[in-house]
């Protein structure tokens, strides 16, 4: 009797013990797959000329399981928008940081590209499929690409005397040149992109842009063909508070 007593005793014990170590475990699992849900391997963008030591995703918060705000604290559909996350300190100008997730509206047409300055997605056709695929820049305007330099500098000098502009000039007043240099600066890209331009493609539209130079400390204008403009930034979250901007 007595065995068959400390037997009974022995069985509900390891059964308690094993019920216990079970549901521990599966609580843990739980909590594994809550954090796996939260997080996501997002697509990079870079913000500056690093791209080749940036892969072209990284793991950060989840756009799809994560609660993200509009500044007027509306929540935002996130499904209808491609999320980028920012690497590098380039838009630091136009509050954009290393670590923001940038939202861009999908299905995006040049016709949508009404609003200037405006933070814009660019395809980086340097990049291999190893290195970041993507670029953040400020767009200023477009127009074709085969103006005379004198009309270049026009629309230039209009840009640089608009309110936004100077407030980009006042944010970067320790490390701006002058409106001399940005010109002298595009006026070589603007000869690059000539050089390497394909005849049968005179003519086509083109964005500048301007980002922030981290290495060089200057602010510098930029050429990009608008055939490789994948959207404009809609949303800016900073992942600390999911606010966006």
């Amino acid at each position: 009797m007595e065995i068959i007593l400390w037997l009974g005793i022995v069985l509900l014990a390891g059964f308690l013990i094993t019920y216990i170590w079970g549901e521990n475990k599966t609580r843990k699992n739980v909590k594994i797959i809550q954090k796996r849900l939260a997080e996501e391997m997002m697509t990079t963008v870079s913000a500056g000329s690093h791209y080749k030591e940036i892969p072209p995703k990284m793991r950060t918060v989840s756009a799809k399981y994560n609660l993200f705000k509009s500044s007027s604290g509306q929540p935002l559909n996130t499904s209808a928008f491609d999320s980028y996350l920012v690497q590098g300190n380039s838009m630091q100008y136009c509050d954009i940081h290393p670590g923001d997730i940038v939202f861009a509206q999908k299905g995006f047409r040049l016709s949508d590209l009404t609003k200037f300055p405006s933070a814009v997605i660019l395809k980086n056709l340097k990049a291999n499929k190893n290195q970041c695929q993507f670029k953040i820049r400020r767009a200023w305007t477009v127009c074709p690409d085969n103006l005379e330099d004198e009309e270049y500098i026009k629309i230039l000098t209009e840009v640089m005397n608009s309110p936004e502009y100077l407030n980009l000039k006042d944010k970067a007043k320790n490390i701006y040149e002058s409106d001399d240099k940005m010109l002298e600066g595009f006026m070589k890209k603007l000869e690059e992109y000539r050089a390497n331009r394909d005849t049968e493609s005179l003519g086509q539209s083109i964005v500048i842009s301007s980002t922030y130079d981290v290495d060089n400390k200057k602010i510098r204008f930029s050429i990009h063909r608008t055939s490789s403009l994948m959207g404009i930034v809609k949303y800016v979250v900073s992942v600390s508070n999911t606010q966006a901007a």
